[in-house]
């Protein structure tokens, strides 16, 4: 059994790598040819949309409208076998007229429905949509939210509570327990399974009905009105998300057999075996694997295998502090109604617990940082969008729950109030909150941490704004760029900007009198500074001498482009003109708030910084607990204005059992 076991997290390692491909969580429109808002003689019979992201040509659709609102029929929605993120829609014969075509598209990554619209101009002018091009759903689902939540939360559960009885509870058996404290850690145990083993079937059932909603939801779309069963079976063998979902599911199975194995055993024996522990800890770090490669982490590039890691450290940090505490709450907390003794318990399994709790807030401030800085693009779109306003609930219930268990730190570390109690003139030993509070700052610090649990529930169905609207001000897109090379001034204009099809005029004149030689060519070579794209060089049509057009797709994604124009002249060494454009977004552009510039570098390096600083304290904790055991030996001077006898440790704790 354990052998299966390892292969199959192996398995599920594979599974993971093989399927971490650039797919975000949310499809989103990069460009259509026809571009959003072009006027043509007549309607193209096929128009290509271009997502950001592989998508589901079975439960993707488009419906297309005339100017009155009426709906053009047939309309055919068909994928390319050779670029899986390209859908090609059939359009009919259509008169003049201004047309809407509103495109719907399923996520292979976590199955969401993603909505957007261009407007067509047949033998009209059509101005570009005054709504944003990529339009998702605006509202998460209810019973997507909640069946999230119950999932998300019951594996944060297990994976906290399958570290709690590996690594900090104390072996009942040892030499060092006896007595009354052997009798509540076994009670403690049986309770903490019994509570995973709740949890881990509450995980299988959030599971199914995380996939009835999804089918329930695909069985009504436009693109795949067809029977229940059908669907379920498309969704589960056609798309990505069904397979990481068939995978998780099967890891949960396995993992609730092992739970329950390991509960008979501490049932009979106070102890499950070593293998059914470990077995029970590579489940959970398989399943946090699945669970970040199912979500918005798949989809961001380049690195993303890199990101996929740093988002399940970042769920294990979670799961050790939040998971963990919830855990040893259900474990301890009735034992500690037993006041002769809660002094013994809390040294026993709360300060162990801290530390391993403090451990786990520094990565997760650390990871939380990177995972801001990939999925929102500016300050504007942490305050614009959904997603940037509940990240920043979030983040306050996170630092609400984080002051908790630093005053349940400073009762079980009295040292830690140390700088506060010198600040504040009080006398050493003393605490911002009584130990009689203990209990309630534990309530406290859990009820946060379920409603961040929800929050992230939430997240995890909106879109993250880290497309190109968020990062484009307005201010910094040019309508033409000039510069002098040697004796050229060439000057560039790009019409109408957006990615696609556009037409680049181009002007090269010499400012000597006569020109010292004609030009025989101008290209333009195009590089994104943005997206991994492969540089494209183009050649320009001449108009006269001093003019030339390039009419082409080159663009083909909005932001930062470099395009390079580079004259031929007869017996002369080309002359380059680099202009650094910027490429307008689908839509309207939306306006500046605070800021639109992008700082996903400025927080990875913060975030790096701040895991050096981490790994650097923990490197450094021997010497300081050597330092502090020779200080404690041999004494040491202390000079202290106005400071009382300093209280032990003991005796701060002895008050923990007392209201």
């Amino acid at each position: 059994m354990a052998k299966f076991i390892v292969a199959f997290c192996l398995a599920i390692t594979v599974l993971v790598a093989t399927h971490s491909i650039p797919a975000g969580a949310h499809a989103g429109l990069l460009r259509s040819e026809p571009a959003d808002g072009a006027s043509l003689p007549a309607m193209p019979r096929l128009v290509r949309l271009w997502f950001d992201e592989p998508t589901a040509p079975r439960f993707s659709s488009a419906r297309l409208f005339d100017g009155t609102g009426r709906p053009i029929e047939p309309v055919r929605v068909d994928g390319d076998p050779a670029d899986p993120n390209l859908l090609v829609v059939h359009l009919p014969e259509v008169a003049d007229s201004a047309y809407s075509l509103l495109w719907e598209v399923l996520s292979e990554s976590d199955g969401h429905l993603s909505r957007g619209l261009i407007v067509i101009g047949v033998g009209m002018d059509a101005a570009p949509s005054a709504a944003p091009a990529i339009e998702l759903e605006d509202q998460a689902r209810p019973y997507e939210v909640l069946a999230r939540w119950l999932l998300l939360g019951a594996l944060v559960t297990l994976a906290g509570g399958v570290v709690i009885v590996q690594f900090v509870l104390p072996n009942p058996g040892g030499d060092a327990v006896t007595g009354t404290t052997k009798e509540i850690l076994l009670a403690a145990r049986r309770r903490i399974w019994s509570w995973l083993l709740v949890c881990a079937l509450l995980a299988v059932l959030a599971a199914f009905a995380l996939l009835a909603e999804q089918t329930a939801t695909l069985r009504t779309a436009p693109a795949q009105p067809s029977a229940s069963l059908d669907v379920l079976i498309l969704i589960l063998t056609k798309t990505r998300w069904g397979v990481l979902w068939l995978a998780r599911q099967f890891a949960l199975i396995l993992l609730l057999i092992v739970i329950y194995t390991g509960r008979r055993a501490v049932m009979r024996e106070g102890e499950a075996a070593k293998p059914t522990r470990a077995t029970a800890n590579a489940l959970c770090l398989a399943l946090i694997m699945v669970q970040t490669s199912s979500g918005h982490a798949a989809g961001i590039t380049p690195n993303t295998a890199l990101v996929v890691v740093v988002y399940a450290l970042h769920l294990l940090a979670a799961s050790v502090w939040m998971g963990g505490l919830i855990a040893l709450a259900a474990g301890m907390l009735p034992a500690l109604r037993r006041r002769e003794h809660a002094t013994r318990y809390v040294h026993t399994l709360w300060r162990p617990f801290s530390r391993a709790a403090a451990l786990s807030v520094g990565a997760l401030v650390a990871t939380g940082l990177f995972a801001t800085g990939q999925q929102v693009a500016s300050p504007d779109a942490l305050l614009t969008t959904a997603y940037g306003r509940i990240l920043v609930g979030k983040l306050g219930l996170v630092a609400i729950a984080g002051a908790l268990g630093l005053f349940n730190a400073m009762l079980l570390h009295p040292r830690l109030a140390t700088p506060l109690a010198l600040l504040l003139r009080r006398p050493l030993g003393w605490t911002p909150v009584g130990p009689a509070r203990f209990h309630h700052l534990i309530a406290g610090e859990i009820a946060a941490g379920v409603v961040v649990v929800l929050a992230t529930g939430i997240l995890t169905a909106t879109p993250p704004p880290r497309g190109a609207e968020f990062v484009v001000a307005p201010n910094t897109v040019p309508t033409s760029l000039t510069q002098s090379v040697d004796d050229l001034v060439v000057t560039l204009t790009v019409k109408p900007n957006r990615p696609g099809q556009n037409v680049l005029q181009i002007l090269a004149g010499s400012i000597r009198r006569p020109p010292p030689a004609e030009i025989m060519r101008v290209m333009a070579r195009f590089t994104s500074l943005e997206e991994e794209l492969t540089p494209v060089t183009a050649t320009a049509e001449a108009v006269d001498k001093e003019r030339f057009l390039l009419s082409g797709s080159q663009l083909k994604t909005a932001g930062r482009w470099q395009i390079e124009v580079v004259v031929r002249r007869a017996g002369l060494e080309d002359s380059s003109a680099r202009f650094d454009w910027v490429v307008l977004p689908p839509g309207a552009v939306r306006p500046v708030l605070l800021s639109k510039h992008p700082w996903r570098q400025f927080l990875t390096v913060a975030a790096a910084s701040f895991m050096l600083l981490l790994v650097a304290g923990l490197a450094a904790m021997p010497f300081v607990r050597r330092l502090v055991r020779h200080r404690r030996r041999y004494g040491s001077p202390r000079f202290v204005v106005n400071a009382r006898p300093r209280q032990s440790d003991h005796t701060v704790d002895n008050r923990l059992g007392g209201d």
